[in-house]
């Protein structure tokens, strides 16, 4: 039985959450889905072809893209935050989007908002605020039991707090324009 907090970035944000989290907890139990889709910011993904249509010369970078919200899950039977997945959606397969670290592994004390880090394998793609390709399962990958939408997650400050992306060890990026490019 896990408990999903999700702390949305806005007020508009916040409705389509509650719209999602309705639909998610309408369902019975043993008909809801393990992931939970995540709605992304509006994104510019440069392409890796710069021969295909619209590819950007740049060669691709991986860049990071917002998914709206911060997020934890609380085990109430054990007592304890938990870590958690984030993992690309299968219709992301209709697009040249993939995710750069094949899937997201997300400490049970992060704290900080949700991001993707893509790639294009093909031209420039555009992410459209609201799109959803990435969704958020438990660690046993079953279906969440509640769904709160929070102002704070519950439990406070953690040790990890809300540092990602590399800051544990060393991260091989450097910044360019908002996003990361590998260092070559």
């Amino acid at each position: 039985m896990l408990v999903l907090y999700l702390v949305p970035e806005n007020a508009e944000v916040k409705e389509m959450y509650a719209a999602a989290v309705a639909a998610y907890m309408a369902k019975p139990r043993g008909e809801r889905d393990a992931g939970f889709d995540l709605f992304s910011v509006a994104a510019s993904v440069p392409g890796m072809n710069p021969t295909a249509a619209g590819g950007s010369s740049s060669g691709g970078a991986t860049v990071k893209v917002g998914q709206t919200c911060r997020a934890a899950i609380y085990d109430p039977m054990d007592s304890r935050f938990r870590a958690y997945w984030m993992l690309p959606r299968s219709s992301i397969s209709k697009t040249p989007l993939r995710l750069a670290n094949s899937v997201g592994l997300i400490d049970a004390g992060y704290r900080g908002p949700l991001l993707a880090m893509v790639y294009s394998t093909g031209a420039d793609f555009a992410v459209a605020a609201g799109d959803r390709y990435f969704q958020i399962a438990g660690p046993e990958l079953q279906p969440f039991e509640r769904i709160e939408i929070v102002d704070e997650i519950p439990g406070g400050a953690t040790i990890r707090g809300a540092g990602g992306f590399g800051s544990t060890g060393r991260s091989g990026v450097n910044e360019i324009n908002g996003g990361i490019d590998y260092i070559r």
